[in-house]
């Protein structure tokens, strides 16, 4: 993410106070299993890469985790499947003192995988992410735990879980009116959630982040680019 700190505009509460903070994340896990190359190949084209490694990440689990460190108090809600990449999602989570009693088991959904090509020089890569549970758990997750996304300081939620999943983080959302982030990855623009990306909402505090907006908006709005949200 692109470091411009002369343009990010900073919400939340100072350091000192994170650890007062009760966050609630209900989004993405991913296994990343990355190989790092000298350049990324195409269609067609197979080579010899370089090491490979694996992470665990996915945008919803990489929002509990920092939230987590920074202090705050946090619940992660979300799915995994009964294979090893969910054995190993509920380990890294709780290791980061998260709540993830709503991070459930779906026994016919596998957890989250995305491959990934790194190239060594540039830092440019290209990745694909697999179906997973992150998409198969429904609205009635979200329902399970209106009670916590209540009485929460901060709300983040990401476009890698399903359109009525989501659908339903903002409804309970606006109704407790609590802040609600969204953050997102490139999609189909054809998303019935086209407006909702570029569009603040000021009377139900809701401040969703997208990547795929090419323009620059100022205060109390955020600046976004092609290349990702300046955070």
């Amino acid at each position: 993410m692109a470091p411009v700190a002369d343009e990010l505009v900073l919400l939340m509460s100072p350091l000192s106070n994170y650890q007062s903070l009760r966050v609630v994340v209900i989004g993405s896990y991913n296994t990343d299993l990355v190989i790092w190359c000298d350049a990324i190949p195409v269609k067609g084209q197979s080579i010899l890469g370089g090491d490979f490694e694996m992470f665990s990440g996915g945008r919803g689990a990489n929002c509990a985790v920092a939230a987590a460190r920074s202090g705050c108090k946090v619940k992660f809600v979300g799915a995994h499947g009964p294979d090893a990449f969910g054995n190993m999602a509920r380990d890294r989570l709780a290791r980061e003192g998260i709540d993830i009693t709503d991070f459930v088991e779906l026994p016919s959904s596998k957890t989250g995988i995305a491959l990934i090509f790194q190239e060594r020089k540039t830092a440019f890569h290209s990745a694909l992410v697999s179906n997973s549970a992150n998409t198969d758990f429904s609205p009635t997750l979200v329902k399970k735990v209106e009670s916590d996304i209540r009485e929460s300081d901060l709300v983040f939620t990401q476009f890698e879980i399903s359109t009525a999943a989501l659908l339903e983080v903002y409804r309970i959302c606006h109704h407790h009116k609590n802040t609600w982030w969204c953050t997102q990855h490139r999609f189909n623009l054809r998303s019935p959630f086209r407006r909702v990306l570029i569009i603040y909402w000021w009377q139900t505090t809701l401040m969703p982040f997208c990547w795929p907006v090419a323009t620059t908006w100022t205060p109390p709005y955020v600046g976004c680019t092609n290349g990702g949200c300046k955070t």
